[in-house]
């Protein structure tokens, strides 16, 4: 499999997230993506670097929502199928592209 292009990746899965209802911010730094939804939170890491990977897996993230320290749940987009996390969820390139065929395909039988 050649390179990810990860600007793509971070905007698909924005919009998916945008879907579900989460209001999205792209963040830049540790990483990529922060959703919010009444009190969930969704943080997501676009990245093939194992030590970005592992740091990003083992680091508990959390956030303050109406006075509460709330959990958040994490996603990992990477082309380094061999990871495996133990804390996050974990999407390859067909992962991501099974979860855009279902959007698009719920969207669509939303407007019949």
């Amino acid at each position: 499999m050649g390179r990810l292009n990860y600007d793509q990746a971070i905007a698909e899965i924005s919009l998916i997230l945008q879907t579900a209802g989460y209001d999205c911010e792209t963040v830049n730094e540790v990483f990529q993506i922060s959703a919010i939804k009444g009190n969930k939170c969704v943080i997501v890491l676009c990245s093939d670097d194992i030590d970005a990977l592992q740091r990003f897996d083992m680091t508990p993230y959390s956030i303050n929502l109406d006075g509460s320290k709330v959990p958040c749940d994490k996603i990992i987009f990477s082309g380094n199928v061999s990871f495996r996390p133990k804390n996050s969820v974990f999407w390859t390139l067909e992962k991501l592209l099974t979860i855009i065929f279902k959007v698009s395909l719920y969207v669509l039988l939303q407007l019949f």
